[in-house]
């Protein structure tokens, strides 16, 4: 069945590209015994239905239900355990997230104070899926960018010596290109061998 018809262009260093138009087709097929779901699929399954667990036990905490919310964090992180893709690095993200979590809900006025800001922190950042610094930043990376990363240590050598002078944006996409000189045109280069292999 044919769903939409779309065009899009993209500019890169000035240059303006435009995709020849294309039809998004969707095929649905009956799926056979011997099929399996994709981990990939299972993973964010997974993240969703931690995040809606936050949300939930943060709902109950903040009514002075923390024994109930507790309960639920607890039961969520034992099914983490049981999780297919367990060894997944986001799986253990998560699985960090809920600890930390049910440590800050202890008691209510650990909640009030640290517990209910770290929750609500987790739920914005699987909500918008962007990285949000809460509890243990090394343990909990979930969304973080190589380009954050790089920029936390730039700050980080800046706080140590303010001194030494910081790369310039410029600088930094020069690195960046030399790293890895696809980057910038390594999406219009998946559609259009997409585009190509379509019967």
């Amino acid at each position: 069945m044919n769903v939409m018809d779309y065009a899009c262009k993209c500019r890169f260093q000035g240059k303006t590209f435009q995709a020849p138009p294309a039809i998004l087709t969707v095929c649905r097929t009956r799926k056979s015994a011997d099929q399996q779901e994709r981990s990939e699929v299972k993973i964010e399954e997974t993240r969703l239905l931690t995040a809606s667990t936050i949300k939930k036990a943060r709902e109950m905490a903040d009514i002075n239900e923390l024994r109930n919310a507790r309960y639920m964090l607890f039961e969520s992180h034992i099914s983490l355990e049981d999780a297919d893709v367990e060894s997944n690095p986001l799986v253990k993200m998560l699985k960090s997230e809920q600890q930390q979590l049910l440590q800050l809900m202890k008691s209510q006025e650990i909640y009030e104070k640290q517990g209910r800001p770290f929750a609500l922190s987790s739920e914005t950042s699987h909500d918008r899926q962007r990285f949000a610094a809460r509890g243990d930043v090394e343990s909990l990376r979930l969304f973080a960018t190589p380009r954050m990363d790089k920029y936390l240590k730039q700050a980080k050598s800046f706080d140590e010596d303010p001194s030494k002078p910081l790369p310039s944006v410029d600088e930094d996409e020069k690195e960046e290109l030399a790293a890895n000189p696809l980057a910038p045109i390594a999406g219009a280069i998946s559609f259009y061998l997409q585009l190509a292999m379509k019967p």
